[in-house]
This record gives structure tokens, C-alpha cells and sequence, in this order.
């Protein structure tokens, strides 16, 4: 019998019908009561899927990547990670950075249901490890009204956590020369919630934390950035910062925004055949190997070198977890992370960054975020 396939369309309908029904049946005093019995839900369907795919499959999932241990040597030990961009020169375009990323960064407090975690690591974490991008999703929690971070479900964080962890990591005399490209993008609720608003509300408590030139991501330099966030605003219509352009995900080449020189790989859903566990996860990785390695390959042509590039790692559903995240960086890393031609922003699931990166079921150390950076000082 052949493993089953749950992607993401199927786990966000049944996340969503769940919190349709009792949103649009119960008064909010007694929708704080069943909030539970949601999470009870999600967590034993979870479980029941894990269950039927262990039962269905007839092979292993220890697709392990291939043997091949780097030393953990001192230069990689005592980098200094939260620092990375300080020795940049101020004149290099930010197109032309490979730029470490966290997809749904803020999922490393979702307890409710492990198919939306994609994260394990905070925000203070992950500056200090190295990671310049930020994918955040946003909505306005109905329980307080405030701008709350999301992967279909709140994560139990809100925007404002964000923006101060951010603010006290970039204030002068800390990281001042480091900057950050944050992407927001609404996840749930509608155009009556004021979101926009309330966002706007937040920005302004940080009137020189956010880049407010006219200048387009691919035209910006390093320089003019440093200390700064930019803001890629995916789609939500009356903020009063960021550049403005929304994508399709979903597909090989969803992302070619011509009038801000911007290309999009985000192929998160790619739907292995009929087979084992392992060889799904083979297939996965082959297929979205590929679609990473050519946007890599766009991006090298001269013809694209005023072009910014959005490299997503990520992929949905089932296979969603550290394994799956581990071999695709396995299938990438050695042919563009140590590159002085790659580029672009790399938004990662379970990076597990720092000084190493490690696969607990082998035991094989990497060192993806390390390479990533380096590379950037071969420019």
C-alpha cells in the first residue's frame, strides 16, 4: 500500500473549516472555551495522519543525505555571525548579497499543531545566527486587537514582539551596520479589520527603524540600509512604508515582477508519485532541488544583473519538518553556498543555524549558514 500525500491545500481547508464553524456559531466569550477543543482537534488529527503513514508505508524515511563530515573548526566556532554584513563594503547592491532567510519566521512558538511549525528557533535567535530575511504573516487578533503573527493559526506572538527585538538589535552601538528585509503579508481577516492601520500605528513607534527612500530592493545598496529595516509589503493595500508587490506561490516561475526587477522561486507544492516515505522524500528533493538551482542559474546570466531574486527552500504538507529541509540544503549547498556569483534572498524552513548545522539521525554537521555568508565576502 502506498504512503498518503497531505499537502498544504488539504491541512489549511481542514485549519480553516475548523475555525470557520466555531467562529461563525459562538459568541467570543465562548469562543476563548473551545480554543482548546480546536487544538485538541488539530493535534489528534496530526497524530492520526502520522499514524496512517506510518501504517501505509513499506519503507523507511531515513533518506539519509550522503556521508560527508566537515570539521568544526574554530573559524566556524567563533565567527561572528551577528555581525556578518559589518566588513561589506557600503557601494555593494543588495541583489547581489546572498542573504540567509527564515520562512514563517515566526513559527517556533506554534505548539497547536506541528504541521505549521517551521521554526525552531526565536527571533533574537536568529539574528545572532546570521538570518537577514524575515517572512512574517499578519492579522488582527480578535481577543485583544493586536497585529498578531500567524501560520493559518495565531502563533502566540504578536508584530509589536518583533519589531522591538528587531529594534533593539539594530539601535547604535549593537548592530548598527546589519540590516534586515522583512516581508509582510496578511494571513488572515479582511479589508473591515484595519490591519493597515494598526500596522501603521506600530511603524511609527520606530520612525528610523524602517529604509523610507523611494529606491526599489534591487536598486538599493548596503549602505543605505544599514541599521534599517526594508519592508517588502506582500500585498496589503494602505501601508504607509515598503515596496508593494504581491506573487503567486505555488509554482516554478509565479514570480517575475518586471517593474521592480524582481524574480520569485516559490515552489512550495510539489506533489511527489505513488511510493514509499523514502522515495517521496527523493522525489521531493530532486524536484525541488531544481527549481532552486535554476533560479540560482538565472541570476548568474549578465542579462540579470539588475535583477533582486527570492530563492524559497520550503516546501508544504507531510514531509514539512526538519528531515525534509535538511536534504534539500543537502541537495544545494555545496554548488552555490560557497559561490562568490550566488545570490539572493534564501528563506529557509528549520535552518537550525549558527555556528553548524546538525542532522540529529546522522549525525552530520553542515555548515549552511556559515558558507552562505562567507560567500558574500568573495563578491
Amino acid at each position: 500500500m502506498y504512503g498518503l500525500w497531505w499537502g498544504e491545500m488539504e491541512q489549511r481547508i481542514m485549519v480553516r473549516a475548523l475555525v470557520h464553524f466555531f467562529k461563525n456559531r459562538v459568541d467570543s466569550k465562548t469562543m476563548k472555551k473551545t480554543l482548546p477543543v480546536i487544538s485538541g482537534l488539530l493535534a489528534l488529527l496530526t497524530l492520526l495522519a502520522a499514524a496512517f503513514l506510518a501504517g501505509c508505508d513499506t519503507g523507511s524515511n531515513n533518506n539519509d543525505p550522503v556521508e560527508k563530515n566537515y570539521p568544526i573548526t574554530e573559524e566556524v566556532k567563533n565567527f561572528n555571525y551577528s555581525d556578518w554584513m559589518s566588513p561589506i563594503d557600503d557601494a555593494m547592491p543588495l541583489r547581489n548579497l546572498l542573504i540567509p532567510g527564515t520562512h514563517d519566521a515566526a513559527t517556533y512558538k506554534n505548539t497547536v499543531a506541528s504541521i505549521l511549525k517551521c521554526q525552531n528557533t526565536d527571533f533574537e535567535q536568529q539574528l545572532n545566527q546570521g538570518i537577514r530575511f524575515f517572512d512574517i504573516r499578519v492579522g488582527v487578533n480578535a481577543k485583544d486587537r493586536e497585529v498578531g503573527l500567524y501560520h493559518v493559526l495565531y502563533v502566540g506572538v504578536n508584530f509589536s514582539d518583533f519589531l522591538s527585538t528587531v529594534a533593539n538589535f539594530l539601535a547604535e552601538g549593537s548592530h548598527d551596520r546589519e540590516s534586515l528585509i522583512v516581508s509582510v503579508k496578511r494571513e488572515v481577516g479582511n479589508d473591515t479589520d484595519g490591519l493597515p492601520g494598526a500596522i501603521n500605528s506600530l511603524i511609527a513607534q520606530y520612525p528610523s527603524l524602517f529604509y523610507s527612500g523611494g529606491k526599489t530592493m534591487a536598486e538599493l545598496t548596503l549602505g543605505e540600509v544599514r541599521g534599517k529595516i526594508v519592508l517588502w509589503n506582500r500585498g496589503i493595500d494602505g501601508l504607509s512604508i515598503g515596496e508593494h508587490f504581491s506573487f503567486n506561490s505555488g509554482t516554478v516561475d509565479e514570480g517575475h515582477i518586471d517593474d521592480h526587477n524582481f524574480r520569485i522561486q516559490d515552489f512550495y507544492n510539489p506533489v511527489p508519485s505513488p511510493g514509499t516515505n523514502a522515495e517521496k522524500m527523493q522525489e521531493l528533493t530532486e524536484v525541488k532541488s531544481r527549481a532552486i538551482e535554476d533560479c540560482f542559474e538565472d541570476g548568474v546570466h549578465a542579462d540579470n544583473s539588475a535583477v533582486m531574486y527570492a530563492n524559497y527552500f520550503n516546501i508544504s504538507g507531510v514531509f514539512q519538518n526538519w528531515d525534509t529541509a535538511q536534504h534539500i540544503l543537502d541537495a544545494v549547498w555545496e554548488n552555490w553556498f560557497t559561490r562568490a556569483d550566488a545570490r539572493g534572498i534564501i528563506p529557509m524552513d528549520f535552518y537550525n543555524g549558527g555556528e553548524l548545522e546538525y542532522n540529529s539521525s546522522t549525525g552530520v554537521k553542515r555548515q549552511y549558514i556559515y558558507r552562505m555568508i562567507r560567500s558574500n565576502y568573495l563578491k
